[in-house]
């Protein structure tokens, strides 16, 4: 399934979500630092890299990105551990093609 990872994400006023910087966030900014933030110290080396590889993959792309079944789920699964409803809900509709 294709991805478009520069899509903003907004309050529930509809404004746009802007972080601390005045830097506007969108689902790139977020699936990024979900993969590169160690949730758990225990992973194995190999599944280190896989996050890597794949948050290198989305900070580069200018254009959508045509993404496995298991990335999407990787990512979704990422961001709803790390971050609030309001994020979660918008981000795992966007992954799911919503």
């Amino acid at each position: 399934m294709v991805v478009e990872f520069d899509v903003e994400l907004h309050s529930l006023d509809g404004s746009v979500l802007q972080d601390s910087a005045t830097q506007k966030i969108t689902l790139k900014n977020i699936s990024v630092n979900a993969l590169l933030t160690p949730a758990d110290e225990k992973l194995a080396g190999e599944e280190k890299l896989k996050r890597y590889n794949l948050a290198q993959k989305i900070y580069a792309s200018t254009a959508g990105i045509d993404m496995t079944t298991e990335e999407i789920a990787l990512v979704k699964k990422l961001i709803g551990e790390i971050y609030p409803p309001l994020i979660v809900g918008q981000t795992w509709a966007m992954l799911e093609g919503k």
